[in-house]
């Protein structure tokens, strides 16, 4: 997992280098696994081939935090 700062809101996390069913099979389970534990803290989630990036309120939490919570 690579975890870029997207913009101030947002942090891109992405899996594998290339495009496949696998890679973007484990981007929609990460997705899903988020989403049940981002308890609140996220305004959007948006999966791609294999990359899922993650808008969230900078004023509630950090890139930092989102990394530590997607980590676990």
């Amino acid at each position: 997992m690579r975890f870029t700062a997207a913009s101030d809101q947002s942090l891109q996390v992405t899996l594998g280098e290339g495009i496949s069913h696998a890679v973007n099979a484990e981007v929609h389970r990460l997705a899903a696994a988020v989403e049940r534990a981002s308890r609140g803290h996220f305004t959007g989630l948006s999966p791609g081939y294999n990359s899922l990036l993650i808008r969230f309120n900078a004023r509630a939490t950090t890139h930092a935090e989102v990394e530590e919570l997607v980590r676990e």
